[in-house]
């Protein structure tokens, strides 16, 4: 490569571990030999930031407090963007990962950067660029393209490594995804970043695949990864060993549904309770009937703590509208299941899906209710919001007050009948303002 490539994930953003979205093309990148650096510019702000103002780090779609952080990019008054500039102008390619909430910051940073160091190349990734040519297809907003030579949709692995190889920019490279998932450890992103500058320096994210096999009908996972890929259990479990060695302690499995492959959710289990006698683990499951009981006790003895189980309705006239690929009942002896196995879990409910009626609301809250001793709490309640990508009806969206009033009256229900919450996952999908 022709210099260096760091890659840099601008604020705001989740702070408390190190982002995968940054350290597995960082792993990937650096695995084959190329000269390659992670500048997570979010931790270095969230660290310089007084108590006060890390608090709003972690208030989801804050746009106030992502609009203070672009204005503070334009005026060039923050240390740690000047000093980031600095670092990063002297890169032959720079790549963005960009999400919803840190967009404009990165906009700002590349419009200086461009004008500080004419010949680094600029590459904007991640989810919210997936969302802008889903938005839009080809016709991406001048801004987008007028800040990044090339913009990435979906995986970023191969974009990277050809740029790295010395190949030009492409303006738009669309959905080049990696066949093989057990093409390198992934931990050796790990090792740009320093564990000890995360508020849980005991936790990292791993992810075992990319990719859904469900077709919910509101969720984009589908489409930005064109096809299910799993890694081996062994390739996961290997690098589960090498983040032990450096005092990891607790896992977050990222995948969206990561009992997509019961073969390797079971091997992975046995190899984590053979080689370490257990992990402390969470993890996003979908309520999946072909899971036995032996599955869910091998599960609990790997030393899954928690689950969080993407229910969204318990209405089978919802569910069968979202596409959800179960019904009411086999949702209930699933939990059933669940809870007899020992493992804890709590459930996401999604109110105001195209279609939900005030009936069908009821019916939802009634199925919860009766099973109140199974479902240890209510992980996330949120109304309906379209995502651009997603099969679902975007008009439906305006009828937002009706369906925010609908949510509340189910929390307030839920609450009633002595469910758990964490407030900051209540109507946590939609702009605060």
């Amino acid at each position: 490569m022709r210099g260096k490539m760091i890659l840099v994930s601008a604020p705001p953003l989740w702070p408390k571990i190190p982002p995968l979205n940054l350290l597995m093309p960082a792993g990937y990148l650096r695995e084959r030999g190329y000269e390659v650096q992670a500048l997570d510019l979010n931790n270095c702000c969230y660290r310089a930031a007084a108590p006060a103002q890390q608090a709003e780090w972690l208030k989801s779609r804050n746009s106030q407090w992502e609009s203070i952080w672009a204005e503070r990019a334009r005026q060039g008054d923050d240390p740690q963007i000047g000093a980031a500039l600095a670092e990063l102008a002297g890169a032959a390619v720079v790549g963005f990962s960009c999400f919803r909430s840190n967009l404009p910051v990165s906009l700002v940073v590349a419009e200086q950067l461009r004008r500080l160091s004419p010949r680094t190349r600029i590459v904007f990734g991640g989810p919210e660029i997936a969302r802008q040519y889903f938005a839009a297809g080809e016709k991406i907003p001048p801004s987008l393209r007028a800040a990044a030579d090339e913009l990435v949709v979906g995986e970023g692995e191969l974009a990277l490594e050809a740029l790295a190889q010395g190949e030009p920019c492409r303006p738009l490279v669309l959905f080049e995804e990696l066949p093989d998932l057990n093409v390198c450890s992934w931990a050796a992103g790990y090792d740009l970043v320093r564990r000890a500058d995360y508020p849980r320096a005991d936790t990292v994210a791993v992810l075992a695949g990319r990719g859904c096999r469900r077709g919910c009908r509101f969720c984009v996972e589908r489409r930005l990864y064109r096809r299910l890929r799993c890694r081996s259990a062994e390739n996961a479990a290997a690098e589960i060993a090498l983040h032990r060695a450096q005092g990891v302690r607790s896992f977050i499995m990222h995948d969206s549904m990561f009992n997509a492959d019961l073969q390797f959710l079971e091997r992975f289990c046995e190899l984590v309770q053979e080689r370490f006698g257990g992990i402390a683990w969470e993890a996003q499951m979908a309520v999946e009937p072909r899971m036995s009981r032996t599955l869910l006790e091998k599960i609990k003895r790997s030393g899954c703590y928690h689950l969080f189980i993407g229910l969204e309705s318990g209405c089978d006239r919802t569910l069968q509208r979202m596409g959800k690929g179960f019904s009411a009942a086999q949702a209930g002896v699933f939990f059933e299941q669940v809870a007899a196995a020992g493992l804890s879990f709590g459930v996401s409910l999604l109110v105001g899906f195209p279609g939900e009626t005030d009936a069908d609301v009821q019916e939802s809250l009634d199925f919860l209710c009766a099973r109140r001793q199974f479902i240890s709490r209510i992980e996330q309640i949120n109304p309906y919001v379209y995502y651009e990508g997603s099969d679902a009806d975007a008009a439906d969206y305006q009828r937002r007050p009706e369906i925010l009033e609908r949510t509340r009256q189910c929390v307030d229900v839920l609450r009633q009948h002595g469910f758990r919450m964490n407030r900051a996952f209540i109507n946590n999908l939609i702009e605060k303002i």
